[in-house]
């Protein structure tokens, strides 16, 4: 009887192969552009993967507004339930001159639920950034529109005293992931325009002029997908079957390892792979009679929304 390995790889999400010896750096790399929230309770509630916090693109033509996320500087995020998504209001007036701004945000109602910013009755979503100076704020609430998907939620703010002429954050607020989002679906929140009562982001100039601000973006929001956590390699001993506990190769703050699906294959050799119940789910794999070799293990989990890694 001989030992050899068998290397497990990993395949990178819609991106391609990564040996697992080097799985952390490739999957931040693929992962470029993404960050995770963790829950909101963390001391950092905000973790960009890959080093790309402050690469995505700030700059707004003028006439704009823009949504980002304030920390790792991204417009798509993997959210688990509970976690808090924070979210700035960005404008580039050109070389307009402002005494008023008025911000009008959708959102998926089924999944984000904006934060209370004030100890007053009513929801009141928004904190100034003081973009205008002495501004006083004129609305910050929710409005009740006939949609049954999104929310909407409307800021204004007006300076008898001042005028601003620059790029800068107008607003933020806060949303509370209230649910899981399914594998196959994507919340958002937006600059939309309210074509039922014509209300748009917009800014007012001195003269009482409202001038509608260009929407830049969307702030897109999926469901964190579970982590692997596998070994570089496996060995046996020929025409000797491999036994693997699965639940501790996984982490998903939601679920717990036992309601995870997993499909394992061996690829480009005819092993047999089963996943077997119990008091923990392991997979049994067995080679051909007198294989030995190096062979390339598949591992894909799903959650029970429908979110996989892989």
């Amino acid at each position: 009887m001989r030992r050899f390995p068998v290397t497990i790889l990993a395949l990178a999400a819609l991106v391609g192969w990564c040996h697992m010896s080097a799985f952390l750096g490739s999957a931040d790399d693929a992962l470029s552009g993404l960050s995770f929230l963790r829950p909101a309770e963390a001391a950092e509630p905000y973790q960009a993967q890959g080093g790309t916090a402050g690469d995505v693109d700030r700059t707004l033509q003028p006439g704009a507004v823009g949504l980002w996320e304030p920390v790792a500087n991204d417009t798509l995020l993997y959210a688990d339930a509970g976690d808090t998504l924070h979210i700035e209001a960005h404008t580039n007036l050109g070389t307009e001159q402002a005494n008023g701004f008025e911000l009008f945000l959708a959102y998926h109602a089924q999944y984000l639920e904006p934060v209370d910013r004030q100890a007053r009755e009513g929801l009141q979503p928004f904190a100034s950034e003081g973009l205008l100076p002495n501004a006083t704020v004129l609305i910050n609430s929710a409005i009740d529109l006939p949609d049954t998907v999104l929310g909407h939620v409307r800021y204004a703010e007006v300076s008898l005293s001042a005028t601003v002429t620059d790029t800068g954050t107008v607003a933020r607020l806060s949303f509370v992931v209230s649910q899981p989002i399914p594998g196959d679906s994507t919340a958002y929140v937006a600059s939309e325009n309210d074509t039922l009562f014509q209300r748009v982001t917009s800014f007012t100039d001195p003269t009482g002029r409202s001038t509608a601000l260009t929407p830049r973006n969307r702030i897109w929001v999926r469901n964190r997908p579970p982590v692997l956590q596998l070994p570089a390699e496996l060995s046996f001993a020929e025409d000797d079957s491999l036994v693997l506990g699965l639940d501790s190769l996984v982490v998903d703050p939601e679920n717990p390892p036992e309601v995870m699906s997993w499909e394992i294959s061996v690829v480009g050799v005819a092993f047999e792979a089963r996943i077997t119940k119990g008091d923990m789910q392991r997979l049994v794999l067995i080679p051909p009679a007198d294989w030995n070799g190096e062979g390339t293990l598949l591992f894909v989990v799903a959650d029970p929304n429908g979110v996989s890694a892989s």
